[in-house]
């Protein structure tokens, strides 16, 4: 009698299924990083550019910016941005010393009607005119 000393077909098969699978796996999970990295990215550059947008309505004076009224939007590094001022009321002892306190909104987006990236809220005290 004489044994064999080799892998069966089903042997061979089932470990090509489970490196198949460990494989599948780890592309997944490596498509999942670089998903996350471009996610964690682009908050961070919107966080950004609101930040600019809340002190200057009219950022570099692009031609696709916009203002009017209280709103200026238009794109700025790659997102669409809107920024709003609206008055917060004044209490009279701001408007005695000539302050007015504005509502700040800016909110930026992936696109013109595009998904929300950052948002950002202040309130500034300014001298009326």
């Amino acid at each position: 009698m004489s044994l064999s000393r080799a892998f069966t077909m089903i042997e061979v098969l089932a470990s090509v299924l489970v490196l198949m699978v460990g494989m599948l796996a780890v592309v997944g999970m490596v498509a999942w990083g670089i998903k996350q990295a471009s996610r964690a990215q682009a908050a961070s550059t919107a966080m950004a550019t609101a930040l600019t947008v809340i002190d200057d309505p009219e950022p570099l004076l692009r031609a696709d910016w916009t203002s009017f009224g209280g709103t200026a939007q238009g794109y700025l590094n790659g997102y669409y941005v809107r920024r709003s001022e609206t008055s917060a009321g004044t209490s009279s002892d701001l408007a005695t010393n000539g302050l007015v306190s504005l509502q700040i909104q800016v909110d930026v987006y992936e696109s013109l009607d595009g998904l929300p990236v950052a948002s950002l809220s202040t309130r500034r005290l300014v001298r009326s005119k």
